[in-house]
């Protein structure tokens, strides 16, 4: 059987990977992936905490436990990962991090049998508060068990180096989504509908808590409002702190003026992109941010905290969104209301760069990225270059 480039699967390292728990963006990438080599496709848990998404168990994924991953980290399943690796013998393994347990086990496999490792990572430099001797340890573990690293953009790239882990070869690329499931379902939405841009509201999509930073958004909202700004703000997504931010709405009046949405399947997504004039991602502590992703291949302006990851690699501040500080509720209120002043020409033509430049982060990139870390290519001794200008 060979692949789309008339190579035979024979010819394609056997490739194992590893995530805690595959949801939508995951499921995409190793479907992708699958189309090109053999792939034994492993998570820990059947569902996080953390997340909405429960995936079913079927024969595209081997699961260790049928349970929260909380459970899933047990003696129990250190044994039955190590089984699962020796039986399916991987050439290289895909791992998420270095941080879970389980993870750990599957890079000690992969040591101690001579494969090839790959570290799957996203995080950056801002993403959490750093401690001298973990990162000391951090630093250990990367040199030890891995020989490549798999990585988001240019700030996890430039976080690693200061791991002093430049001899790992490195590939860009790591957090993609499907560009096409939001691009083509959002087309058809807006085809079928005529949807007024100066009434589309500006829209968060992501989960209810403090890294989200919602309460600056609701501030900047409320200013934005008080400056005879007329957009509503749609705030998609579940968590703990979803009374309390509407009780902040209430109490600011913006009650009318904001609305919840609640968590959103990947299927519905697309509908509320589809009538929404901007994203909004306000994080102050965000490793990359897939949600842009989404929101630009959906063709959609940006609005983005400079704590995310992934402004260095997909906005262009005044081409297809802005950048603010992520403390600053006055820069955020400035971009809002830059926003509003934009005709629908020039808010169409934001839309549009975004979808050009989503088009590096897709899972055709994400798929040739993963082959050329799986087929050997020797290791680098310095970041790529996106990375090291950083």
């Amino acid at each position: 059987m060979a692949d789309k480039k008339g190579r035979s699967q024979a010819e394609v390292p056997r490739v194992a990977l590893l995530w805690v728990h595959f949801g939508p963006y995951h499921l995409a990438r190793l479907r992708a992936l699958r189309r090109n080599c053999h792939v034994t496709a492993i998570q820990f848990a059947s569902s996080q905490e953390m997340y909405g998404w429960r995936t079913n168990i079927n024969a595209e994924l081997i699961t260790l436990r049928t349970e929260t991953y909380r459970a899933a980290s047990s003696l129990e399943g250190f044994l039955r990962l190590w089984t699962i690796l020796k039986e399916t013998n991987p050439d290289v393994l895909f791992i998420p991090g270095y941080r879970e347990p389980l993870a750990l086990v599957a890079a000690l496999w992969g040591k101690v049998h001579g494969r090839t490792n790959v570290l799957m990572s996203d995080s950056t430099v801002f993403d959490q508060p750093r401690s001298k001797w973990k990162e000391s340890l951090k630093a250990r573990l990367a040199r030890c068990l891995f020989q490549k690293a798999f990585v988001s953009g240019k700030r996890s790239a430039s976080y690693l180096q200061s791991l002093n882990c430049r001899h790992l070869f490195f590939e860009v690329g790591y957090d993609v989504v499907d560009n096409e499931h939001f691009a083509t379902r959002v087309a058809a939405i807006q085809a079928s509908k005529l949807l007024d841009l100066r009434s589309r509201p500006f829209l968060f999509v992501g989960r209810l808590v403090a890294a989200k930073n919602l309460s600056l958004l609701l501030d900047a909202f409320a200013a934005y409002r008080r400056f005879g700004g007329k957009r509503s703000l749609e705030i998609i997504g579940h968590g703990p702190l979803e009374s309390s931010l509407k009780a902040s709405a209430a109490v600011v009046e913006l009650s009318g003026a904001v609305s919840f949405g609640g968590f959103q399947t990947y299927e519905s997504l697309p509908e509320r992109y589809a009538h929404a004039a901007c994203l909004i991602l306000p994080s102050i502590s965000e490793p990359w941010g897939l949600v842009v992703n989404e929101a630009m291949a959906a063709g959609l302006p940006v609005i983005v905290s400079d704590r995310c990851g992934c402004v260095d690699d997909l906005v262009e501040d005044g081409s297809n969104g802005y950048v603010f500080p992520a403390l600053s509720s006055k820069a955020l209120t400035d971009c809002l209301l830059t926003i509003d002043a934009l005709d629908d020409r020039c808010l169409k033509a934001m839309g549009r760069r975004s979808k050009e430049m989503i088009t590096k982060f897709s899972l055709e990139t994400w798929v040739n990225a993963v082959l050329r870390l799986a087929q050997g290519r020797p290791n680098a001794p310095q970041l790529p270059e996106s990375a090291a200008s950083y």
